[in-house]
């Protein structure tokens, strides 16, 4: 359970790092999903290995030993509505992780990811969950959809006040989990994350 907490806090702080203009529509063969990509935001695709991983055709036990040696987790794609380099506070943010699901079904998936959510408050400063984890659908699919507050501390000893609603997907041996990430008062993007949501495409 450690390394299930280590990515909760890792992947719900903001990310600060920017890459290329998003296209229109992002899609992963080998792992068998698709999203919509917000228009005009800026892009970062995670490592050499993620930009050639649909030049190869790996079957999902080449995809687990994969995940294995990357300690059970692999950041598909990140979106950012600004570049991190030149706008000063909070920045809605899109994070798609696939980590490695142990679990044998989702009853125990589900326990899985709520006893995850409710060590939140030890990892992130002042998180409260607005909705405890609950079974909603994502591309057809069961999933486990939860949300939440907390806030970051900046360099300048400034808080950001940040709002994350997160998706947990299993397929198999492992899993989706996508988070939407805005501002608790002031730019609010549930419509934009409505949307996108609706466009998540998982695969067989």
């Amino acid at each position: 359970m450690k390394k299930i907490l280590t990515f909760w806090g890792l992947y719900l702080a903001l990310a600060t790092s920017t890459g290329l203009m998003a296209q229109e529509v992002f899609q992963n063969e080998q792992y068998g999903f698709s999203m919509t990509s917000p228009e005009g935001w800026q892009v970062q695709q995670e490592e050499d290995i993620l930009k050639n991983l649909d030049k190869y055709d790996f079957d999902e036990e080449q995809l687990q030993e994969l995940l294995a040696k990357r300690n059970g987790s692999i950041p598909l794609i990140s979106f950012f509505k600004y570049d991190p380099k030149t706008h000063a506070g909070l920045i809605p943010t899109i994070q798609i992780l696939v980590r490695s699901n142990p679990t044998p079904s989702f009853e125990y998936f589900e326990q899985m990811i709520n006893q995850s959510a409710g060590d939140l408050k030890n990892v992130l400063e002042d998180f409260t969950l607005i909705e405890s984890p609950r079974v909603v659908e994502v591309s057809g699919q069961p999933a486990i959809f939860l949300t939440g507050t907390y806030s970051l501390g900046t360099k300048r000893g400034a808080k950001l006040y940040a709002r994350t609603r997160v998706y947990a997907v299993p397929k198999g041996a492992y899993f989706f989990q996508i988070a939407f990430i805005d501002a608790q008062e002031g730019e609010d993007c549930s419509e934009l994350f409505d949307a996108l949501l609706q466009s998540i495409q998982i695969s067989d």
